[in-house]
């Protein structure tokens, strides 16, 4: 457990890489599992538990069809695993990181200028983790992986907008 932590730290810090997590299958379910549950929380803030749980999975598959058609393209496909290993656990440290965060947006009727610059610092911070990530599991230099992230998320969203309005429109 402790080399995993001090794992996740160095690739938090751009220190390491996806390709530094082992190539295990039941690891990275285990990832998926935790990332599912700790972004429960958040959405049911907002929705009911079916709908967050639809959310999540929606979340999920996305990324990993995503990823999984971008390694096809790139031809990486071995470094599947590792990759989703990765991508979900610095998503499980940003979603229990920014839950206390969103919480107090959700509670306040006007948040607080720290709140929000801490938000905004964390979003800055995993929208580079991802990126990172991507360059390192696609081989590819940062500008293509800047570019792919953004259609990720784009994509992600235009998603969950369709499918999950009243999500996004609080």
């Amino acid at each position: 457990m402790n080399s995993f932590l001090q794992l996740l730290f160095r690739i938090l810090l751009l220190n390491k890489g996806p390709q530094d997590f082992p190539h295990s299958t039941l690891f990275m379910q285990l990832c998926i599992a935790v990332y599912f549950i700790s972004g429960l929380p958040s959405i049911m803030m907002r929705v009911g538990f079916e709908k967050a749980v639809l959310a999540m999975l929606l979340d999920i598959a996305v990324l990993m069809v995503f990823v999984y058609f971008c390694l096809q393209a790139f031809s990486k496909s071995e470094r599947y695993v590792q990759s989703i290993t990765a991508l979900m656990s610095v998503g499980i440290f940003f979603q229990i990181v920014m839950f206390p965060l969103l919480s107090q947006i959700g509670a306040e009727t006007k948040p607080g200028e720290t709140v929000l610059s801490l938000i905004l610092v964390f979003a800055i911070w995993m929208f580079s983790v991802f990126t990172y990530i991507f360059k390192e599991s696609f081989s590819i230099r940062l500008p293509a992986a800047i570019v792919l992230m953004i259609c990720y998320g784009f994509i992600s969203q235009l998603l969950s907008v369709f499918l999950f309005p009243e999500i996004n429109s609080q």
